[in-house]
């Protein structure tokens, strides 16, 4: 049978990239596939008498299924009855006023972005955010009331990875500097500020070993990077990898070699990166029956949290209809 499906997926891809040779298919392809991406589709688990069911919206559902099944305009739904077709521009609304975000939704060559890359890169609004805080949470909830950790808190300062960097203009993000007198003469210096390390879960487990936890999740897809794009459709995962790397060089094990760090990262379209599974596993209860369930609601609810976040920042993109 995996012969059958590497068979299958090889027929894929190279229909895919016979569509489309920049590779943005075949990358969307991949970060929407690998084990547990399609957990949403499941039927929710029983829960504790009180304790809430994390579901999907119909709008929500619909939106992520057809974004994974590749329909243009996925968040165009046909209950929005515009005349005008879908949204031309991201109408991601900053969190005070009316404004939206106005950025075109075209493709590098200037054809319309039926994918909709954009808005799933857009943080007007907080829809980005708002994802990553939901899967901070759910992590945190989940090792203090299923996996019973004697402590385990959100948004932890870690000192030992402190680090000092240039400043920059918050308008213009240019590198700020100052004069300096010296023997020479006066000369132009960067301006320091204290980047704090400060790491979205804690943890310390019923053997005393301490662990801090960095959600983040990453886009294979980008916009006008198509170098990037490219190499992320030739080896899947690998913006889930990159960005793991990324959490490394900022959190040094060696300068703090006494904690685990865990870089827990998410593709935008559902794939898991390499620790998601490991540190899942490693904290999951001992018991056989027990574990098989906590492990089978955890990606149940990693997906589901990833899709909804998904369709919320392309239903954000679409103008809603004025009221009748």
């Amino acid at each position: 049978m995996e012969a059958v499906h590497a068979a299958k997926e090889g027929e894929l891809v190279a229909a895919l990239w016979a569509e489309d040779p920049s590779g943005a298919e075949v990358a969307a392809a991949y970060s929407s596939g690998g084990p547990h991406a399609g957990d949403y589709l499941l039927p929710p688990f029983p829960t504790a008498p009180g304790e809430r069911v994390l579901r999907m919206s119909e709008e929500e559902f619909v939106t992520a299924l057809r974004c994974g099944l590749r329909v243009p305009n996925p968040s165009f739904l046909p209950r929005f009855r515009r005349e005008r077709g879908p949204a031309q521009h991201c109408n991601h609304q900053y969190s005070k006023g009316s404004a939206v975000c106005g950025q075109r939704l075209v493709r590098a060559d200037g054809s319309p972005d039926t994918k909709m890359v954009h808005p799933q890169l857009c943080n007007i609004g907080g829809g980005v955010d708002r994802r990553h805080n939901s899967v901070r949470d759910l992590l945190c909830k989940w090792l203090r009331t299923v996996c019973h950790a004697p402590w385990a808190d959100i948004e932890q300062h870690v000192a030992e990875w402190d680090r000092w960097v240039t400043a920059k203009c918050p308008t213009t993000g240019r590198p700020l500097f100052r004069t300096v007198d010296t023997a020479a003469g006066p000369v132009q210096e960067p301006v320091k500020v204290l980047e704090q390390a400060v790491l979205d879960v804690g943890f310390r487990d019923d053997e005393g070993h301490h662990g801090y936890v960095d959600v983040s999740y990453t886009n294979a897809c980008t916009t006008g990077d198509p170098a990037t794009t490219l190499a992320r459709a030739r080896t899947a995962g690998k913006a889930a990898s990159e960005r793991e790397d990324e959490k490394r060089r900022r959190y040094p094990p060696a300068q703090n070699p006494h904690v685990e760090l865990v870089p827990f990262v998410v593709e935008a379209r559902g794939r898991l990166g390499a620790e998601v599974l490991p540190f899942l596993r490693q904290h999951a209860p001992a018991d056989p029956v027990l574990r098989s369930a906590v492990m089978a609601r955890a990606t149940r609810e990693l997906s589901t949290l990833t899709q909804r976040g998904l369709a919320a920042l392309l239903l954000a993109a679409e103008p809603r209809p004025a009221a009748a």
